[in-house]
């Protein structure tokens, strides 16, 4: 199994994949599926913004995907990254996961600005769950009943792993531009 950056050319498999999981699993709380076009805007700001897609894929073809963006879109949140991974339910329990988890942890820590991974995985996901354990992902919390899909209700776990990095300019971002200019009398403003 080789594990790889994603091309443009793995997108049709990366929407196999995570539409069979919207369609049969509560691990994403999406109802409708997603579409070539809708992937293809997602990869292209990946690739922008500098945040890794990767596909683990053998001599079958794409058997699963990871990437990590921005948790939030606010300067403050800039080291903080949320991952997302699915794998096709052929490959489910052959270390699909652990290759590319491991790897996006990695590049994480490659990347050298990133101090936070988090992961919202809904409370039915054990596999899941157990995979970010594993990789020391430790629970930061948990929201009971705040999405409902199959006709249950469903809570979601927010797991978090640290990070070592030391910001280079925690008060100015990759441009030299000063992200907060607060008034010393009043840092509120």
């Amino acid at each position: 199994m080789e594990i790889r950056l994603a091309t443009h050319e793995d997108l049709s498999a990366i929407v196999e994949i995570q539409n069979w999981a919207i369609r049969n699993t509560t691990a994403s709380f999406r109802f409708y599926d997603l579409d070539a076009e809708e992937r293809t805007e997602w990869l292209d700001e990946h690739i922008e913004e500098g945040f890794p897609v990767l596909v683990a894929e053998d001599e079958t073809g794409v058997l699963g995907y990871a990437s990590y963006m921005q948790w939030l879109d606010m300067p403050g949140y800039r080291h903080t990254m949320e991952n997302s991974i699915y794998v096709s339910p052929d490959a489910h329990g052959k270390g699909v996961g652990s290759r590319l988890l491991g790897e996006l942890i990695h590049q994480a820590k490659k990347h050298g600005d990133v101090h936070v991974m988090l992961a919202n995985i809904v409370s039915d996901n054990r596999g899941s769950l157990a995979l970010h354990k594993k990789f020391g992902f430790t629970e930061a919390g948990f929201f009971p009943e705040v999405g409902r899909k199959h006709g249950q209700w469903l809570g979601i776990y927010l797991m978090q792993l640290m990070i070592d990095m030391v910001p280079h300019d925690p008060d100015v971002d990759d441009t030299g531009s000063v992200l907060y200019a607060g008034d010393a009398a009043n840092p509120h403003v």
